[in-house]
């Protein structure tokens, strides 16, 4: 009864990991949907380009406003950094499925020859 016990720990352990991978390929593939999206690269690239627009306008001694243009251009390269990693992760945690569906063969096995024994 113990062993079944455990192993129903395990299974329970397994279930979690597989619903959290499965959460970070659902938000690769938006994160990829939106990276790939027509209307977002496009507000990225005008973003950036009158962001920059703005800098070369600026004059030379206002730092305080290039600072804050820095700062926008910055932020914008995060958000598209963040998405990559979504997608990145998401990959990491599709090959983590792969595992986990083998793990959990070998676990439905143990619980029938726990049951069985």
């Amino acid at each position: 009864m113990a062993q079944a016990t455990a192993l129903n720990v395990e299974a329970d352990k397994l279930a979690e990991d597989e619903r959290k991978a499965n959460q970070s390929v659902n938000r690769s593939a938006r994160a990829k949907a939106i990276l790939e999206d027509e209307l977002f690269t496009a507000a990225v690239a005008e973003i950036e380009r009158r962001i920059l627009a703005e800098w070369r306008e600026s004059p030379a001694r206002d730092t305080e406003g290039r600072e804050r243009l820095w700062e926008m251009l910055k932020l914008q390269e995060r958000l598209v950094a963040l998405l990559k990693e979504h997608i990145e992760t998401g990959q990491i945690a599709a090959e983590r499925l792969g595992q986990l569906a083998e793990q959990k063969r070998t676990l439905l096995d143990r619980l029938r020859r726990a049951r069985a024994g």
